[in-house]
């Protein structure tokens, strides 16, 4: 009798693990035809040479919005970038930056731009202002291939 039992036992367990397994199954097989139609890219490249754009470009095209912390993590290397442009500009215009822009000048090259923390209503209005008025600024950002000026 124990013997009769413990197949009945088994035979329950068994068809819980059978009843998983088909679940199991038919989970990877709907996982697989979602895989079908998904085209996988792989970017190589040294720094700086654009993967990242490229994905970003596709990710645009493809009408899919950005979460909200890519879009603060691209607001932070956006602003990274323009200081250390504006400062570039700034190091290679020395003494030629008009008068009235001194002050606007001389805050860009003191600041050191690590973290989004460093971003200031002031720093923005420096920028601003050398960008949209320095004469100087501008004609040097026209000539930037001859400065190394970093890409933005």
């Amino acid at each position: 009798m124990g013997v009769c039992a413990s197949n009945t036992v088994e035979s329950k367990e068994k068809s819980k693990e059978k009843h998983l397994n088909k679940k199991i199954e038919r989970r990877l097989e709907n996982d697989n035809e979602k895989d079908r139609d998904r085209i996988r890219i792989l970017f190589l490249g040294t720094g700086e040479s654009g993967k990242s754009t490229i994905l970003k470009q596709m990710q645009i095209l493809a009408h899919e919005d950005f979460l909200k912390y890519e879009r603060e993590t691209f607001r932070s290397i956006i602003r990274r970038n323009m200081v250390l442009a504006i400062q570039h500009l700034v190091e290679v215009a020395a003494e030629n930056i008009e008068e009235k822009h001194i002050e606007a000048a001389e805050l860009i090259e003191k600041t050191e731009y690590q973290l989004e923390e460093s971003w200031s209503e002031e720093l923005k209005n420096a920028i601003e202002e050398l960008w949209a008025e320095s004469k100087v600024i501008r004609g040097l950002w026209l000539q930037r291939e001859r400065y190394h000026v970093p890409a933005t």
